[in-house]
């Protein structure tokens, strides 16, 4: 991968091309263990289940080229802006052409000054990032941020393609297919169109059979004079009718995770249950395609 830019909108840094080193994808996870006393082995303090991802921390390195001093100067002072801004995007373009991003912040900046290396016409700098959502992003099924800094044509997918699964009666399943290679987490869309009446909506995520992620909103969405949308964001943690704040009157299956619904790598199978054979309704997982 090569690193094009931190932030977007008013505040863009480009990165030189030179000589750039990049590890964006050095990946560590949180595994803490108790040695049993008097014993081989350990206690697994998280358990046997997959351990979260710590905190990512990387490095960009690259060499800043100028044609004078005073140049130099202009350039290392616009570099060092960067680290007050906080968390922002750093985008990059894939080995295949497609933008990744990761939300991060700039917490160091090495730019050895050594004039008998000539650094006041060119100069090596290293810029250490912090991420403290450790995931890289594609485009996915989400809508685009308008001036988010993603990519036209050929640099990447301007804006997500999503088709929604049309349910009706009292159970329709559908398969989504996530091509990351950890969980994303979606925004849960399920629109009932002018004239159609969905009760006691489910949507669930099956693995083997079994339900393993569920988010309800168990009461009555009858369109009337215009379509009705009900939208549960599962990062954000919110639940919206029409724009309208229905928090309390929705539920999922894992109230003690700090997530409501999850997409695994590869296929899903969606299972959406309605109370009457006459409900209708449509519904849409809208996700950035998430990588390790």
């Amino acid at each position: 991968m090569r690193a094009l830019q931190f932030g977007t909108g008013s505040k863009v840094y480009e990165f030189p091309r030179f000589d750039q080193v990049f590890n964006p994808r050095d990946t560590s996870l949180s595994t803490p263990a108790t040695q049993l006393p008097g014993a081989s082995g350990g206690f697994a303090g998280l358990g046997y289940g997959a351990a979260p991802v710590q905190v990512r921390r990387f490095t960009l390195s690259f060499r800043i080229v100028a044609n004078t001093r005073a140049e130099m100067r202009a350039k290392r002072d616009t570099l060092n802006q960067i680290l007050t801004w906080g968390v922002r995007r750093l985008i990059g373009v894939a080995d295949d052409g497609r933008a990744m991003w990761i939300n991060c912040a700039v917490s160091n900046i090495r730019a050895p000054e050594q004039p008998s290396r000539h650094t006041d016409l060119v100069q090596p700098v290293t810029v250490d990032f912090i991420a403290f959502d450790p995931f890289w992003y594609q485009q996915g099924t989400e809508a685009p941020l308008w001036g988010d800094g993603v990519l036209w044509g050929g640099g990447a997918v301007w804006g997500g393609a999503s088709t929604p699964a049309v349910c009706t009666g009292t159970s329709t399943t559908f398969t989504v297919t996530h091509p990351g290679n950890t969980f994303a987490v979606p925004r849960v869309v399920v629109t009932v169109r002018d004239g159609d009446t969905a009760r006691n909506i489910r949507v669930q995520r099956l693995f083997g059979g079994n339900v393993v992620d569920e988010l309800s909103y168990l009461t009555t969405v009858s369109a009337s004079g215009s379509d009705w949308v009900l939208e549960a964001d599962c990062r954000a943690l919110s639940v919206e009718l029409d724009g309208v704040d229905v928090f309390d009157q929705a539920a999922w299956s894992q109230p003690q995770n700090l997530w409501w619904f999850r997409l695994e790598p590869g296929e899903n199978t969606i299972r959406v249950l309605l109370q009457f054979s006459g409900d209708a309704c449509e519904v849409d997982m809208r996700y950035y395609d998430t990588y390790l």
